[in-house]
């Protein structure tokens, strides 16, 4: 006799007479057999079959149980897992709090080194963006485990040291260039058509060394792309509210740099 309980199948007496198995459903396709981000692909662990296939989850119960008797001897036994799961996860989270703080009080620049690479992930692409995947990894695990002090000494070295490199490879900022016919070089941000009385004019932001010019794109360079250099001539003006941003106009001998 075959009876479909939770999605798993009960078997008559296997190998142990005066017992019945209730072998558990495969734990890679969730008893289904497939996957349903891979269409038409078979599980390879069970075989398509839903059940485990090596065994080692099959449960035992009395052969004078009834459907209803496994049914509830499975919801008791799952609640007892949910339970554990719950009592685990929650001595979880308080062995992490104190973790934490106990890195925090080894090491107290965790936090700015926390700061810093949560800004760094990026949502789309699912991983943080910081030039150093080592300080990264170690920082994030001491929030939820406790770091030896090998691994704060070393956290608190590359982390230095990533400061170093930060800072040499940043270029110098140099003050906006402003006044009339200068010559305005850097690396193109972004195009925006903009409408007005005299007709649709495209415009570009352009970042220099620690500064930013937005203004009229010159005719010579509507066919560059956002991430190219270029240099063009234009009157600049400096704006009233940010000393590191300001305006083109009348921009022209645009050229694309190399």
């Amino acid at each position: 006799m075959t009876i479909t309980t939770f999605g798993t199948e009960r078997l008559a007496g296997i190998n142990k007479p005066g017992f019945h198995f209730l072998a558990s459903k495969c734990h890679k396709c969730g008893g289904v057999g497939g996957f349903s981000h891979w269409p038409g692909f078979t599980c390879w662990r069970c075989g398509g079959g839903g059940r485990d296939p090596k065994g080692d989850r099959t449960l035992c119960f009395p052969v004078s149980f009834t459907d209803e008797q496994v049914q509830v001897e499975l919801a008791k036994r799952q609640a007892a897992a949910d339970k554990r799961a719950a009592a685990k996860s929650v001595k979880a989270q308080k062995d992490a709090v104190v973790h934490f703080e106990a890195n925090l009080v080894a090491l107290p620049v965790l936090a700015e080194i926390l700061a810093r690479v949560d800004a760094s992930f990026d949502a789309e692409q699912s991983c943080h963006t910081l030039d150093d995947s080592f300080v990264v990894d170690v920082a994030l695990r001491a929030r939820h485990s406790l770091l030896s002090e090998r691994q704060v000494e070393t956290l608190g070295a590359a982390w230095e040291r990533f400061l170093v490199w930060e800072a040499a490879a940043e270029p110098e900022p140099e003050p906006f260039p402003e006044g009339k016919a200068v010559t305005v070089e850097g690396e193109v941000l972004s195009f925006k058509w903009v409408d007005s009385q005299f007709g649709s004019t495209l415009k570009f932001l352009v970042k220099g060394k620690g500064w930013k010019v937005w203004g009229s794109c010159p005719s010579t360079l509507r066919d560059v792309e956002v991430g190219d250099r270029v240099r063009f001539v234009a009157n600049t003006e400096v704006s009233n509210d940010d000393p590191t941003f300001g305006f083109a106009s009348r921009p022209r001998k645009g050229e694309v740099l190399a």
